[in-house]
């Protein structure tokens, strides 16, 4: 497969059945959002899970697993979503994972033990993964070309301003009321059911998905091997940074908030930013971008402390994971028929949560054996090499079609 060049117009899903909406637009928006409460609004709540949870045993490692936990359930959501959103239709998938998701996440508020705890967040979290698919594949339903692209970067950039919120007032909130209270935030979930119910296509049904599908989604392999290494890296300022500050003397929930909103913040302005480079660099050049932005900002955070420092850094970071997931998103959604759309990017999303849930298990062993500033060195010396092999890459393509 020509991962790097253009996706086929034949039997593609370059274009789009339908047209979007307002509430089309509200709706995909709004999960997004979703998603970025379930893991980004609960990052300031970390260091208090782990001393509440740690009971002599590491605190740290049980917190950021449980965490993590609603990534791995994501992954059978995601699958799940592809072959069911087949045959029930993306509308009744977003809306019965709207409700269940409210319901499990406020759970978290009363849960009396971590077992429990693990339980809401699973639950939480496969529906998110349902939601999250099927919200995609809307996107590829209702829009094309440009109006795609903006869409993709605005849905990364809605994530990123929730984010920035979540780290504000998640921050704020586990300071006053404890870590528990930010559960409660699940509930706002019911609010995109009536939009939901409205705007979008009512779909088919069916007993049986769509038939030979395997073969086109399956080969789309590497762009899946790509998020799940790339997750590793965007998750790296929500589930890591708040231990490297935490272990440089900054203590505070509300001040490790106010840092990683930085992050967040940037992420933001680099996905409003998508959809005019997407159209200028290529799948290739955005990688490579990515890769250099991030990879430098997580040395930077690594080698240099204190706060200004890690500042510097939050926004170097921000300013390239915010275009990862909607540049992958794009190349798979461009590489699929739109009749494949929920399959493919159930394995997209599956594979990106994987990643999430490799995050802690790869940086566990760094972190015991070179400690967590050392760790992220590393991490970032990685995607560095990354970048510097799409710049490769995307010359020898470069050549080839000059060549051509």
């Amino acid at each position: 497969m020509e991962i790097l060049g253009d996706a086929p117009e034949v039997e593609s899903g370059v274009r789009a059945p339908r047209r979007g909406t307002a509430g089309v637009a509200a709706v995909c928006l709004g999960v997004s959002g979703l998603i970025a409460l379930l893991f980004t609004g609960l990052s300031p709540a970390l260091p208090s899970m782990a001393v509440e949870f740690g009971h002599g045993e590491d605190g740290t490692m049980i917190a950021q697993l449980v965490f993590s936990l609603a990534a791995v359930m994501m992954i059978a959501g995601a699958l799940v979503a592809g072959l069911l959103s087949e045959m029930v239709g993306r509308r009744r998938v977003i809306i019965a994972g709207l409700l269940v998701y409210a319901i499990a996440g406020m759970g978290g508020m009363i849960a009396p033990n971590v077992t429990v705890l693990a339980i809401t967040r699973a639950a939480a979290g496969f529906v998110s993964g349902m939601m999250l698919t099927a919200t995609y594949a809307t996107i590829g339903e209702y829009y094309e070309g440009d109006a795609r692209e903006w869409m993709l970067g605005f849905i990364s950039m809605f994530s990123s301003v929730v984010s920035v919120l979540l780290f504000v007032i998640g921050g704020m909130i586990v300071d006053w009321l404890g870590w528990r209270a930010m559960f409660g935030l699940f509930g706002i979930a019911l609010l995109l059911v009536p939009p939901a119910w409205i705007a979008l296509h009512h779909g088919r049904i069916s007993n049986h998905p769509v038939p030979g599908g395997w073969a086109q989604t399956l080969r789309l392999w590497p762009l899946y091997l790509l998020i799940v290494v790339y997750t590793i890296l965007i998750y790296m300022t929500a589930v890591q940074s708040p231990f490297l500050l935490t272990e440089r003397g900054i203590g505070s929930a509300t001040t490790i908030g106010l840092l990683l909103a930085v992050t967040s913040t940037f992420g933001a302005i680099g996905a409003f930013a998508y959809g005019f480079m997407r159209r200028h660099l290529g799948f290739a050049g955005m990688m490579a971008y990515a890769s250099l932005t991030g990879g430098g900002g997580m040395i930077i955070a690594g080698v240099f402390p204190g706060m200004f420092a890690y500042g510097v850094a939050a926004v170097v970071i921000g300013m390239g994971i915010g275009i990862i997931e909607p540049t992958i998103a794009s190349e798979t959604l461009s590489r699929t028929p739109e009749r494949l759309h929920d399959r493919a990017m159930g394995i997209n999303l599956a594979a990106m949560f994987l990643g999430q849930f490799f995050n802690p298990l790869v940086m566990g062993p760094l972190r015991t054996t070179w400690g967590i500033a050392d760790a992220f060195t590393i991490v970032g010396s990685a995607f560095l090499l990354a970048g510097g092999l799409f710049l490769v890459s995307l010359a020898g393509l470069a050549r080839r079609r000059a060549a051509a």
